[in-house]
């Protein structure tokens, strides 16, 4: 699998930083030469970090075969239909309308709003996957699915594509289970960002108490919350109404340091196992950004001028190393006290990273109960094998896991999925959200609003 001349991946090294003390190992991998087997062009670098050597070297090859297995398909066994062809086999045209009707009727707006016409007149590829609602087979447009993708002729584009939701394990329950969390974790991040609602604080001690296997050294208990060379963590309970926990934290350098910010986001059953990994998420995206900024020479309204013109993933993260930017959290970081999120860390930390939910033991209990919580909430879990047979044969398997109905996460400035109510309705529920997004829920959004929260996930 690892090989300069024929390996699916060219080369391993481990990304060592200086600009901190954190004890966490962090590898990058570099994908060979994929065109002798797809003309599209693969993210050919990725990464992967644990307080683990170990874990840390599997989870840079896992992401390197995870875009690999995305980017291959076979045109010859995608099914081309209309909608109306495709029938009650297929999912429905309007769980793939995603923006609100203001942002379709924008002049720089790059995707046409999906109408009845569409039923009949434009044929899509579809890719067969495995409805959990359905409990059967299901096709959905192979373009949300594998990435890169090319298009056909007069084939309708729904969204840009990502790559959230698609993983790489052991085992096939495995693979689903962590793809299945991923998407929920996206939602829960996209609610969040886009309602602007003041998400309750997790208690600093618990946050040092789960992060505390991650560094060489921490101060003192007087210094909880400030982490090697003067960064701090902050970390918030964004669970929605799912009730599976989903942690996002955010990576704040204090006394104006650079990267002025970066966030680490995570799902799992276990919440101390969600804390830990969105903390860890949260130093590399911060130590990756640092990366980035040593050759980066914008300003933050530069780069966002340049986003306005084209969108690139890293944009994300280098818009808000710089300071001016870091008032965007504001809604996060100042959030009133009184906010109380249930308590769903009253048991010690157990003493490891990621936890024991994820094994191959429980994975197919958990991903059953995944499962029954979206259906419970009027959503089906669809679930896509991506395993090539040179994965398979080396023990591994990828799954992509894409759920229509939950809110799904935003590239760029402009192509934000604003149509979905859960973005509204999930705060509100819970009694987090805003006075101030009244007017947001009734879609009145305006240009302004669009080009103003530009989300910091790279």
């Amino acid at each position: 699998m690892i090989s300069k001349r024929l390996g699916l991946i060219h080369s391993l090294a481990e990304r060592r930083s200086g600009l901190d003390n954190f004890s966490l190992t962090d590898y990058v991998a570099w994908l060979g030469d994929s065109r002798p087997v797809t003309s599209s062009s693969v993210q050919k670098v990725n990464g992967g970090n644990s307080p683990d050597r170990i874990k840390a070297l599997a989870a840079a090859i896992g992401e390197s075969v995870e875009r690999y297995s995305l980017s291959l398909y076979h045109p010859t066994k995608l099914k081309w239909a209309t909608f109306q062809e495709i029938g009650t086999s297929g999912c429905k045209l309007e769980d793939l309308t995603w923006f609100l009707d203001e942002q379709y009727q924008a002049p720089e707006f790059p995707l046409l709003k999906p109408n009845q016409d569409w039923k009949t007149a434009r044929y899509v590829a579809w890719v067969e996957g495995y409805s959990s609602a359905k409990q059967s087979k299901i096709y959905f447009p192979a373009s949300l699915v594998f990435l890169p993708y090319s298009f056909g002729p007069n084939e309708p584009a729904f969204s840009y594509q990502v790559s959230s939701g698609t993983s790489c394990a052991r085992s096939l329950y495995e693979a689903a289970l962590r793809a299945t969390l991923e998407v929920i974790e996206r939602d829960a991040l996209t609610i969040c960002w886009e309602s602007r609602s003041p998400y309750p604080a997790i208690n600093q001690a618990v946050v040092a108490e789960a992060a505390s296997n991650l560094f060489s050294s921490i101060s003192s208990i007087s210094s909880i919350g400030r982490l090697a060379r003067s960064v701090e963590l902050y970390a918030y309970d964004i669970t929605t109404d799912l009730e599976i926990p989903v942690i996002l934290t955010l990576a704040v350098a204090s006394q104006g340091g650079s990267p002025a910010i970066a966030i680490g986001v995570a799902a799992d059953f276990d919440p101390w196992c969600a804390l830990s990994k969105s903390v860890a998420e949260a130093i590399t995206s911060w130590r990756s950004t640092a990366y980035l900024c040593r050759e980066e020479k914008r300003s933050a309204p530069e780069i966002l001028a340049d986003m306005r013109r084209r969108t690139v993933l890293t944009d994300h993260a280098l818009y808000y190393s710089h300071k001016e930017s870091l008032s965007h959290f504001n809604f996060l970081l100042d959030a009133p006290l009184s906010l109380k999120a249930p308590n769903r860390f009253n048991c010690p930390a157990k003493p490891r990273l990621g936890g024991n939910n994820a094994q191959p033991e429980n994975s197919q209990a958990l991903l059953s109960e995944c499962k029954n919580r979206l259906s419970q909430a009027g959503h089906d879990l669809l679930l896509f094998d991506l395993t090539q047979t040179d994965i398979a044969e080396a023990g591994l398997y990828v799954v992509r896991a894409i759920v229509p109905t939950l809110v799904r996460q935003t590239i760029g400035l402009f192509v934000r999925h604003l149509r979905n109510p859960r973005i509204w309705e999930v705060p509100h529920r819970l009694g987090y959200a805003s006075q101030s997004n009244s007017s947001a829920s009734a879609g009145g959004i305006s240009q302004n609003d669009l080009l103003r929260n530009l989300h910091p996930f790279p």
